[in-house]
């Protein structure tokens, strides 16, 4: 447990608050009976509109660099 929160505590210096929000996200897709990962399947427009990023062009281009930027991270440099 105490591994964990170091790399939360860590991860939260080195993510946006867009990043953080759209790991919780994710994080709220796993269910308690998955087995390991599967494909979450969701538009960029869905996630606006459950996290309240906003509407139009200029949310949906923030959420998709947000998405790439975390995507290009290596879990291993926030660890």
């Amino acid at each position: 447990m105490i591994k964990a929160s170091q790399l939360v505590q860590k991860a939260r210096h080195q993510l946006t608050a867009k990043e953080l929000k759209l790991i919780d996200f994710m994080v709220s897709k796993v269910r308690r009976d998955d087995s390991g990962f599967r494909p979450l399947q969701t538009t960029i427009k869905e996630i606006n509109q459950v996290m309240e990023f906003g509407r139009g062009t200029k949310s949906l281009t923030e959420t998709s660099k947000s998405l790439l930027s975390l995507s290009n991270k290596n879990l291993s440099s926030i660890c």
